[in-house]
């Protein structure tokens, strides 16, 4: 089969889901491409990716770039020279991520006049992350978006949801129907253990924590926002009940705060190092807003301790770890404390339901879907 993403989000090297999920379904034997504007990147890279030109090979797989504008940043209104790709490299499956009015009708177009072809969107969209602007949610989102569902979406032979909220969303939102959303769970990049050549001990000398210590992380974006002041007064209180607590944060700092000086601190981490010192942690911790990290956490078999919301209540269901209501400083204690006494339990569910959490997981459903697809 050969996959053709379409994304305005791709940033070579990164290790989000339009990175890895192309990896695991080459790995899978596909022949697979991604076809993304030049229009979303990040100006520290900008300049690198834009010299390798509209066409090279990335970790073995094919990148091809059309041109947006009209750029918002989260969307584009206007694209060129998708279709042309899309006709030159002849996709059986076109997976669209996100819901774009540059890029969507194209991919429509190519799905209608290919009638063996399947078309699937994903959307990350949630109540969380949508935009604050009414006025442009109305316009767009409520307007634009609607008719995008109910004209050229029509094509579409399934949306996916991320996570069970960004399903809902899917239909309150933007009103697909209900029977053409299902849930495709973000996942984490297991194969990256195998890199791993450190021992545990190993790993934790590096940053000074002691090996029979109980270890507690946390990392991305660290600020009030995320709950990291939180965090780090409930592992004081820990400390005063259980001396071998220790905390261990990583990622970068939101402006304004700092890490206190009792506090150990690793910095921003590339791929390796963030899963290594999730390998070695007792419990993953993040009070407030999901990220991308809890499925890292999780691929690595790492409970966690996160803030119960429908963009994790598929792992809620799954035992993966403790859900706070509040994501409050006492709240953060007890929780830690239940998978103190109760860790081996968590890790062993954990490790029984590693491939749940893996990208070759989310590949294989999609597989499996397009076959569905196809034939009906």
């Amino acid at each position: 089969m050969k996959i053709l993403h379409i994304t305005l989000h791709y940033i070579d090297g990164w290790g989000y889901q339009d990175n890895l999920l192309p990896q695991y379904q080459r790995a899978a034997g596909h022949e697979v491409v991604i076809v993304t504007d030049t229009g979303h990147l990040p100006e520290p890279v900008r300049a690198s990716i834009l010299a390798k030109g509209d066409r090279y090979v990335e970790e073995g797989i094919l990148v091809r770039k059309f041109r947006t504008s009209l750029c918002t940043r989260d969307s584009a209104l206007t694209s060129c020279g998708l279709s042309a790709i899309l006709e030159e490299e002849a996709p059986d499956l076109v997976f669209h991520h996100g819901l774009h009015l540059a890029t969507l009708p194209v991919a429509s177009r190519y799905r209608k006049s290919h009638p063996g072809s399947v078309l699937v969107v994903d959307s990350h969209a949630d109540p969380f992350n949508a935009s604050r602007n009414r006025l442009w949610r109305l316009l767009y989102a409520r307007g634009v978006l609607r008719l995008l569902v109910k004209g050229p979406g029509k094509q579409v032979d399934r949306y996916y949801g991320v996570s069970p909220l960004r399903c809902s969303f899917l239909e309150t939102e933007y009103r697909v129907p209900g029977d053409r959303i299902a849930l495709l769970p973000l996942a984490g990049d297991p194969r990256i253990l195998g890199e791993i050549t450190e021992t545990d001990a190993q790993i934790r000398t590096v940053y000074g924590i002691p090996g029979e210590a109980f270890l507690l992380v946390s990392g991305g974006k660290m600020g009030p926002t995320k709950g990291t002041d939180r965090i780090i007064e409930a592992w004081r209180l820990l400390k005063r009940r259980h001396t071998e607590v220790e905390l261990l944060l990583f990622g970068s700092l939101e402006a304004g705060f700092q890490i206190p000086e009792d506090v150990r601190f690793a910095g921003w981490c590339d791929r390796k190092k963030t899963c290594s010192i999730l390998k070695v942690a007792d419990v993953a911790v993040w009070p407030l807003l999901h990220t991308s990290l809890v499925e890292d956490a999780l691929s690595c078999g790492t409970p966690v301790i996160v803030k119960d919301s429908g963009n994790v209540s598929h792992y809620k269901a799954a035992g993966a770890g403790v859900f706070l209501e509040t994501g409050d400083t006492e709240e953060i204690v007890n929780a830690v404390e239940t998978i103190m006494q109760a860790d081996d339990a968590f890790r062993d569910r954990l490790h029984a339901d590693r491939y749940r959490y893996s990208y070759e997981s989310v590949a294989a459903q999609i597989e499996a879907d397009y076959q569905h697809l196809r034939k009906s």
